[in-house]
């Protein structure tokens, strides 16, 4: 709610950008976009205003560091293969009309982390979703039950460290998931 109690929602526009909009001008339809985006904006204007939406700085994140061999994390992109397709790579309304408009908080993964970034091998997850689909993500197996370590953690309601304590000192599987 604004100051004189009038409700106010924060909407993500097409293009990714967040705008926080007048609940009535949403009903009444006078608010349809951004701003940016609307039809009476030309392209020029609209490419330079994607530069500050969230969408667009995850797309050239995407990019740098699978193209940039001074980022931070080339190492782990670029510098052992990961590429951007050549569709996105070339269009950020590719990019956008192959993935769509993630939701709050999304990051986006890759499917198959040794492969690149494509419309057949990325989505939007949540941090947690990504967490689990790391390369060093440690899978346990216990009653036909494949689960990675924090899940199983979290069933069990120990921390991800006794899990892992209880691994490295030798203790026996089922040691490892009953003590």
């Amino acid at each position: 709610k604004d100051k004189n109690g009038k409700a106010k929602w924060v909407c993500i526009c097409d293009c990714g950008a967040e705008v926080v909009a007048a609940a009535n001008g949403l009903v009444t339809k006078h608010i349809t976009s951004c701003g940016v985006c609307s039809k009476k904006a030309n392209g020029l204007k609209r490419r330079k205003q994607h530069r500050k939406t969230p969408l667009y700085r995850k797309y050239w994140s995407m990019i740098d560091r699978c193209q940039n061999k001074s980022s931070k994390v080339w190492d782990r992109y670029g510098g052992r293969g990961i590429t951007v397709c050549d569709r996105w790579r070339k269009s950020f309304d590719a990019f956008v009309e192959d993935m769509g408009i993630p939701g709050p908080k999304m990051t986006i993964e890759r499917i198959d982390n040794d492969k690149g970034y494509s419309p057949d091998n990325c989505r939007w997850a949540t941090m947690q979703e990504q967490q689990r689909n790391r390369r060093d993500t440690v899978f346990l197996t216990f009653n036909s039950q494949t689960k990675c370590l924090a899940d199983w953690a979290k069933e069990l309601n120990v921390t991800p460290q006794a899990l892992s304590y209880r691994i490295r000192n030798g203790y026996s599987t089922e040691d490892v998931f009953t003590k």
